[in-house]
């Protein structure tokens, strides 16, 4: 399937979203919510110095990225696939060979319930 790129803006709020699918990254701290109308939104986690004065816990502020758009029926999965390596001595290794994780790190995959599947670009949000 190839996949139209489609720019996306919002006013201060979000769009309304029925999340069905997550998925997460922690370096990055990156989020991705899957919708009931096919929509994906990206969001960015950042910590503040600041904590909650009731719990004592870090306060986050998660600020949506972009809307990936490709998917015309709701999304049933996502996941992050981080390719790796295994040594011949057993050893796990990422396989993105570039010192800035955001650039090369994984890919999103998407699945929708008509059974389409979209690989993104974490670096450009387009469905290769």
């Amino acid at each position: 399937m190839k996949c139209r790129s489609v720019a996306c803006l919002w006013s201060r709020a979000p769009p309304s979203h029925r999340v069905t699918a997550t998925a997460s990254l922690t370096n990055p701290p990156t989020l991705y919510t899957g919708g009931s109308d096919g929509s994906i939104i990206w969001w960015s986690i950042s910590s503040s110095s600041e904590s909650n004065s009731v719990t004592r816990l870090p306060h986050h502020e998660i600020k949506p990225i972009a809307m990936l758009c490709g998917h015309t029926s709701p999304i049933v999965d996502l996941a992050i696939c981080d390719p790796t390596i295994l040594s011949s001595n057993g050893v796990v290794a990422s396989d993105n060979g570039n010192a800035d994780p955001f650039v090369n790190c994984c890919a999103l995959i998407s699945a929708c319930t008509d059974g389409v599947l979209c690989v993104w670009s974490r670096s450009s949000g387009q469905c290769r």
